[in-house]
């Protein structure tokens, strides 16, 4: 069990683009990993049934009538069969992986082993991202290894998709684009702060972010902070978290002439060119024929499955949030901090939350099967974090 899951954090968070395409469909070595241990976690659920009731419910009440109705308007409309992949894997396949078969499996580890292994992968990530971006600031050039850290059709593309700001480059990491780093390290961020003890890595953590060059990742820096005030795992009073967020203000100030950019950039009224989303969205009861989500997540899905099917979307995206809203604050902080992750990403898809690149929605996926997990079911005594530590 345990190394199945060093294993999907590795292919999903420290490796997150690592594969290849077929045509212009990426296909990433995390999602046929997981594809590949389905069947086993289906086979041991029905050996040893030991469901969560209130992911079973997210699956079968949400996700389950949204992916079908998803993949319906990809056939009737006559799509391809790269649409039908794309749109069936994020909206059935992977919720009913991650959330129905993976998420029991989680209370077959302990805490510290979540932490840790998913510690060491964002520390990779941030490294890896921090070391490229400084030397392709100084040499312009950067290291890469397709088929692992990029996917291999990417080879040659990444640093020109989107991804330039004057003579910077967004850090990419092994995400392959900026946005979609900034995306998921906010996602992660509570979490794996409250894994992470160092102070250096903290400090790293948020460089990474605030190097991707995004207005985007830094509305969700501020998210962070606040969502992680609210739910208690960070304590105002406390020097450090003032010290973080004077740090981060500064970089934004400093990063900007180099960027070329004013006030009137950081606040952009054509929302980095997305405007056009709004301007084109037209609203129906059941949607448009054909499922598009681009980067402004809740006008594509308005647009893509109407007022009625909008709504069963947000329960689907919601629901780890409602289930668990009456009870939050005596949840150990590991449940409380993946709802602020859910929190950050809903908060980042107003504005650009890469819904259908991967490795997003398996992250936020991810962080909902953690909100569900209840426990450590194995033997008592072994090592895990404090469930009150707080940063």
């Amino acid at each position: 069990m345990f190394w199945a899951f060093v294993m999907l954090m590795v292919t999903n968070v420290a490796l997150a683009k690592a594969g290849f395409s077929t045509g212009s469909t990426p296909v990433t070595f995390g999602y046929l990993l997981m594809g590949a241990l389905a069947p086993f976690a289906l086979i041991g659920l029905i050996v040893r049934p030991v469901l969560s009731p209130a992911a079973l419910l997210h699956v079968l009440l949400a996700y389950l009538p949204v992916g079908l109705f998803a993949v319906y308007k990809v056939e009737t409309a006559f799509g391809s069969p790269a649409e039908l992949l794309v749109t069936g894997t994020n909206f059935l396949i992977l919720p009913v992986i991650i959330i129905g078969l993976f998420s029991p499996y989680l209370e077959d580890l302990t805490e510290a082993q979540i932490c840790t292994v998913l510690k060491w992968c964002v520390r990779f990530a941030v490294a890896w991202g921090l070391m490229n971006f400084f030397m392709y600031a100084l040499t312009k050039s950067f290291i890469a290894i397709p088929y692992l850290t990029m996917n291999a059709a990417d080879a040659a593309e990444v640093f020109g998709k989107n991804n330039r700001r004057g003579g910077f480059m967004k850090l990419v990491s092994t995400y392959n684009n900026g946005n979609i780093f900034g995306v998921c390290m906010i996602a992660l961020g509570p979490v794996y702060l409250y894994a992470e003890k160092s102070r250096a890595w903290m400090a790293a953590f948020l460089l990474a972010i605030l190097l991707t060059l995004s207005r985007s990742a830094w509305f969700g820096m501020v998210v962070m902070g606040g969502v992680m005030v609210a739910l208690g795992q960070v304590r105002v009073n406390r020097g450090p978290v003032w010290l973080g967020g004077l740090a981060a203000v500064g970089g934004i100030v400093i990063i900007m002439p180099f960027l070329g950019w004013t006030s009137d950039n950081l606040f952009d009224s054509n929302l980095g060119g997305r405007f056009y989303q709004v301007e084109q969205l037209v609203i129906t009861w059941f949607g448009a024929p054909r499922v598009s989500i681009k980067e402004i997540i809740y006008l594509g899905l308005l647009q893509s499955f109407g007022l009625i099917g909008f709504l069963f979307v947000m329960l689907a995206l919601t629901f780890p949030i409602l289930v668990n809203a009456s009870r939050l604050r005596t949840l150990p902080m590991l449940r409380r901090a993946a709802i602020g992750g859910t929190i950050c990403y809903l908060a980042m898809a107003a504005l650009d939350g890469a819904f259908i690149f991967p490795p997003v929605l398996a992250i936020f996926l991810f962080l909902g099967a953690l909100t569900y997990r209840r426990g450590y079911r194995g033997a008592a005594g072994r090592a895990a974090l404090p469930a009150t530590a707080a940063i």
